[in-house]
């Protein structure tokens, strides 16, 4: 029984990751059909609507599945299904976008080619969404936040599954994929204010859901209520003294 509760929250997890992958793809491929002025409002508009799906599937859904809080710590319960969420997560979707940005393709048309144009296509680089690379990263700070109350190991989940997002990106996009859109500033803008948004969330689940019954969490609630109002009026820019630069210039000279 503990080795077939164990698999079988492996197994949730690995679904789970699974289904965020679909999002994304369905995602990309809708994406195509819709029309934007320019590139970085498909962009930022992306981001907000791949991390609220993935925010509902890796964190809503689970929660709405196992509301009796006597079953979180039990084995398959949710905090084991937490941990593996995490886990694979930290590491599929990177070996995905690898292999994605490897262009398999290659290898299994390689002897069907008939035309130049054809090959010409099919030797193309692959072509990186930028609101899927911030999406996962958001993904991660979002199940650390939200699960950290009950798994506080979440953290240093959270800070391996970022470092092997930088290499991998930074890999795949310097030798494997093409140059990356040149965009405005709203698409970082839109990372950020997810950043943002999460901390609130992440508060109300903690007081409303995972320790609705002892009052002692009151207190911490009012106060990071109010150190996230604080930083939203006086942000740390402004505290440091830090110089915005050029308004609306996001380091590509405006261009889209």
């Amino acid at each position: 029984n503990y080795v077939r509760l164990r698999a079988l929250a492996a197994i949730v997890a690995l679904v789970v990751v699974i289904i965020n992958w679909v999002i994304t793809a369905s995602m990309k491929f809708l994406a195509r059909m819709e029309r934007y002025d320019t590139r970085s409002s498909m962009e930022k508009y992306g981001i907000y609507k791949l991390a609220l799906a993935h925010l509902f599937n890796t964190v809503v859904a689970p929660l709405l599945v196992q509301t009796d809080a006597r079953e979180w710590y039990v084995r398959g319960g949710l905090v084991e299904q937490a941990f593996f969420i995490q886990c694979l997560n930290a590491v599929v979707p990177n070996l995905l976008f690898l292999a994605q940005s490897c262009q398999p393709q290659k290898l299994l048309f390689r002897r069907h080619v008939r035309t130049q144009e054809f090959l010409n296509l099919m030797h193309m680089p692959e072509e990186v969404l930028m609101a899927e690379r911030y999406t996962d990263v958001l993904k991660t700070f979002m199940m650390a936040l939200m699960y950290s109350p009950i798994l506080p190991i979440s953290y240093p989940i959270a800070l391996v599954a970022l470092t092997i997002n930088y290499w991998t990106d930074k890999y795949c996009m310097l030798r494997l994929t093409a140059k990356p859109r040149e965009m405005k500033f709203v698409v970082a803008f839109a990372f950020v204010r997810m950043l943002l948004i999460l901390l609130p969330i992440h508060l109300y689940v903690t007081y409303m859901v995972f320790f609705r019954e002892e009052n002692s969490t009151t207190p911490p609630l009012i106060l990071g209520i109010l150190a996230w109002v604080l930083f939203k009026v006086l942000p740390l820019r402004k505290w440091a003294r830090i110089p915005r630069g050029t308004p609306g210039e996001g380091g590509t000279g405006g261009l889209a």
